[in-house]
């Protein structure tokens, strides 16, 4: 959805798992290497027509930057921000604030 602020996100390709999905659309949008750490979340597209899992991931290599076409602009924002963004998706809010608190 262009204009939106929106946590780095993609499909699955054939014959990939989520957590190499998950490596693979990081290189891909912000230009980076990461380890997938483990899945903390899973919730629906607002039209609900695919299951997103959300990834704990950690960078092993390279400094975030818009890499594809499909980014705009990154930025790194403290949990609280997410509600000085707009537009963004009703879930992403959720994440941050009722999945991230939890997360050790």
């Amino acid at each position: 959805m262009p204009g939106y602020w929106a946590f780095p996100s993609g499909g699955i390709e054939d014959g990939e798992s989520p957590a190499e999905t998950a490596v693979r659309e990081m290189v891909e949008e912000l230009d980076i290497v990461v380890r997938p750490v483990r899945q903390v979340w899973q919730c629906p597209t607002e039209d609900g027509k695919i299951m997103l899992e959300w990834w704990l991931a950690e960078i092993e290599s390279g400094e975030p930057r818009a890499a594809d076409h499909e980014v705009a602009e990154v930025r790194w924002v403290i949990p609280q921000e997410i509600h000085l963004l707009s537009p963004t998706f009703v879930d992403h809010v959720k994440f941050v604030d009722e999945v991230w608190p939890s997360l050790d």
